[in-house]
């Protein structure tokens, strides 16, 4: 995985883990990606979520939290 790869000596790249649906998260996240790199040039938000079935079939609570975190 991804995150195991930051644990060599390659200082080019670094993955944190976030769950973007938790505001507190993603400061403190944001605050260990300031504390270890510095100013953010690029950054790639890889967040998704899907449900299996029809989305006409999804209770309003799932389809607000699919739309919020896509």
């Amino acid at each position: 995985a991804i995150l195991d790869l930051t644990d060599e000596e390659d200082e080019s790249f670094a993955a944190f883990k976030c769950d973007v649906s938790d505001e507190t998260m993603v400061e403190r996240a944001f605050q260990a990606v300031e504390s270890k790199l510095g100013t953010v040039d690029i950054l790639v938000n890889n967040a998704g979520i899907n449900m299996l079935g029809p989305a006409e079939t999804y209770p309003s609570a799932n389809w607000h939290r699919i739309i919020g975190i896509n």
